[in-house]
């Protein structure tokens, strides 16, 4: 009889969690600092999203897979949706959009020892070799500058490919870039690549729902009144102060 009790008691205790827990599943790639499977809190756009989310009362999951798996995870209804979306991925995977949560500078690193001549304008690409990442998506500005683009799993190996001589560029978002060379690579790669602007493309970045997920509409709007929130109380800022970003507010809708 005690033991029926205790359970109707911690029943009673433990059911208001259950019925408000509402999980969610996100999938992300290894994009550092903005996505770090391996790091504290999953890097800068997953802690921002974790924390926007957990305000309006959800529990994010994320989930970490090669770029190019994610429109295959979406249409299996693995997952909810993705982070850290370019808006050709949004239209691509026909998501629902989230207010831009940054504004993502893409452009190129180059070697040093070319870093002077170079150039970096889209027009003049004409059959130099540029190294991009197999399933981003890329601004079709990119694709139709008549450069030769060779696509490879992840951004570390076109820094190598840079370094060894085998492309003239390296197609990557600035803070990115810095991060992988910074953080990431042996001195032989870091001391002899650089970043030359301009960029060519700010992107703004989205999370992306998508359109079949039950409630979509809803996660989407709550995830929106989440990042308004900590914008409004400079948590977003001081996040992004605690990467070493510099912190503005959220980018326009």
């Amino acid at each position: 009889m005690r033991f029926r009790r205790l359970l109707l008691l911690l029943t009673l205790i433990c059911l208001p969690r259950l019925l408000c827990a509402r999980e969610i599943t996100l999938l992300t790639t290894e994009y550092p600092p903005f996505s770090m499977a391996a790091k504290p809190g999953g890097g800068l756009f997953t802690q921002l999203i974790t924390e926007a989310l957990r305000r309006k009362g959800w529990e994010l999951k994320v989930r970490s897979v090669p770029w190019v798996r994610v429109p295959l995870e979406l249409a299996s209804a693995r997952a909810a949706g993705a982070l850290i979306c370019w808006p050709e991925e949004v239209k691509r995977f026909d998501l629902m959009a989230s207010r831009p949560v940054f504004i993502s500078e893409l452009g190129f690193f180059v070697r040093r020892s070319d870093a002077e001549k170079i150039n970096v304008a889209l027009a003049g690409l004409r059959g130099m070799k540029v190294g991009a990442v197999r399933g981003y998506g890329y601004p079709p500005a990119l694709e139709a500058s008549a450069a030769q683009i060779e696509y490879v799993q992840d951004d570390q190996t076109n820094l190598r490919k840079l370094v060894a001589g085998r492309i003239d560029y390296v197609a990557l978002e600035r803070l990115v870039g810095g991060y992988l060379l910074e953080r990431e690579s042996p001195a032989e790669i870091r001391d002899k690549v650089v970043w030359k602007g301009p960029a060519f493309a700010y992107l703004p970045l989205f999370v992306g729902i998508t359109r079949q997920w039950p409630n979509g509409a809803a996660i989407v709007a709550d995830l929106n009144e989440g990042l308004a929130a900590m914008e409004k109380d400079g948590s977003y800022q001081a996040l992004l102060r605690a990467y070493n970003i510099e912190a503005h507010g959220l980018p326009s809708p």
